[in-house]
């Protein structure tokens, strides 16, 4: 009996989370938060580290470009928090959405023989960074933010859910590509990015209204 309750609640969890995450028109608004980071994640770490770092500077640069943009994430954590809390949630995802665009533009310019060299690769694994420190704190705190009660535990799955079916939508997208084409996987990226900051403002004006008063959650 434990065990029938246990299991129905595990579904129930699972159906919520799917349920806010794409029924929810607060949550459908702020998901490009969460499809960016995703697409993030396999464009910077799988096609960029091969096709670029591996293929041009050797397999040792791609750990190096992980320890940079991982220290990056760290000295600006705390920088980043402060800044929400004295200009807003919106200058930590302009500054997130400017880093991402910078990359996506990147490979928009220029092939992968063109950004295979240092000067080109430490400042787009440093702007990952910035980037991923956006995602990886303010998404949470905009959560926290914008979902109460019940609606709460369903939100930050949400977080990890859309994040992961996103990541592995374009790892499967990439597997079957050959030779793999960064320019599309660049302008997937980018659709996302621009996204962020317009899906945010719309959301907090569903939920707050212009003067800041909470509305309706629904």
């Amino acid at each position: 009996m434990m065990e029938g309750a246990k299991d129905r609640s595990v579904v129930e969890r699972a159906f919520a989370t799917i349920r806010l995450s794409f029924v929810n028109p607060t949550a459908v608004l702020l998901q490009p938060l969460n499809i960016a980071y995703g697409f993030a994640l396999v464009f910077l770490q799988v096609v960029v580290a091969e096709k670029v770092v591996d293929d041009h500077l050797g397999t040792f640069a791609v750990g190096y470009m992980g320890a940079l943009q991982s220290g990056t994430v760290m000295s600006l954590s705390v920088p980043f928090a402060w800044l929400a809390t004295r200009q807003g949630k919106v200058s930590v995802l302009l500054l997130g959405t400017a880093a991402s665009t910078i990359i996506a533009g990147t490979f928009l310019l220029w092939n992968t023989r063109e950004a295979g060299h240092w000067h080109t690769v430490v400042p787009i694994f440093f702007l990952y960074g910035v980037s991923r420190t956006q995602w990886d704190s303010t998404n949470k705190a905009i959560f926290a933010d914008f979902f109460v009660g019940n609606d709460r535990p369903p939100a930050f799955a949400s977080l990890n859910f859309v994040r992961s079916v996103s990541a592995a939508i374009l790892s499967l997208v990439v597997s079957q590509e050959n030779p793999v084409r960064v320019v599309s996987c660049a302008i997937t990226l980018l659709v996302p990015v621009v996204l962020q900051v317009p899906g945010f403002l719309a959301a907090k004006n569903r939920l707050f209204g212009s003067d800041g008063i909470p509305e309706s959650r629904g």
